[in-house]
């Protein structure tokens, strides 16, 4: 089995962007960027709640088996005590693969374009996957928190008329952002207000048909960006 590899992943200090994660690998091997999914609740037996990072939970590996022993719909172990049960969010599933790249010749690699990753709180880890197929570990787990960034109007479906058309947005106070029709980002950069606040008018296409407008934090020097907030409309010229 091959090692985890050598990686720094470093998340972007305002949460804008995606993190970059730099490292070495074997030559050649496949690297996977994956989220590990959700903090896991446990939920005692008197109903008191506390959240961990199932990685980091306690070894289990010496308590006795949690047998049920009445209707409660409580575990309890073999010495009669109520036993925490961990409630994973079912609607993140754990391991993720979230970005990927290869490996050059020296075992180099970089990524930092994780179009799978949304917004919101993540726990990442890197692997690799050797040249004949052998998975390694993951590496050290590193916590990401991306910031939303909302398309407020256009909505899904809106059907808009016009030479132009309004985007609305909220966010960050005065964070960077850019705007995409059909994945295709305006050549101009913007910046939400103080308030987090954006209005701006745009030019409509040509041809009518539906069309995704977009927009995501982003940085108008490196050309780095984040997580989209998106919406499917119809222009009907």
């Amino acid at each position: 089995m091959p090692p985890a590899p050598d990686v720094e992943l470093t998340p972007d200090p305002d949460g804008h962007l995606y993190p970059i994660a730099t490292g070495r690998a074997l030559p050649g091997a496949t690297v996977e960027v994956v989220d590990l999914g959700p903090r896991t609740a446990t939920i005692s037996a008197t109903g008191a709640g506390a959240v961990t990072d199932s990685a980091n939970s306690a070894d289990t590996s010496r308590r006795p088996a949690a047998t049920p022993n009445d209707n409660s719909g409580r575990a309890h172990d073999a010495g009669g005590q109520a036993s925490a049960i961990p409630m994973s969010d079912p609607s993140v599933p754990a391991d993720i693969v979230v970005a990927e790249t290869r490996a050059d010749s020296h075992g180099s690699f970089t990524v930092s374009d994780f179009d799978a990753l949304d917004f919101g709180e993540h726990r990442l880890a890197v692997r690799q996957i050797s040249e004949n197929g052998v998975r390694s570990p993951t590496t050290v787990e590193t916590f990401v928190s991306l910031s939303a960034l909302t398309l407020v109007s256009p909505q899904p479906t809106s059907v808009l008329s016009g030479e132009h058309y309004i985007v609305d947005a909220r966010g960050d106070a005065d964070a960077d952002f850019e705007q995409l029709l059909d994945g295709r980002p305006d050549p101009r950069a913007f910046t939400l207000n103080a308030d987090g606040n954006f209005s701006g008018e745009f030019a409509a296409p040509t041809t009518p048909g539906s069309a995704t407008i977009a927009i995501r934090y982003a940085d108008p020097d490196t050309g780095r960006h984040g997580p989209s907030a998106a919406a499917q409309v119809a222009f009907v010229g």
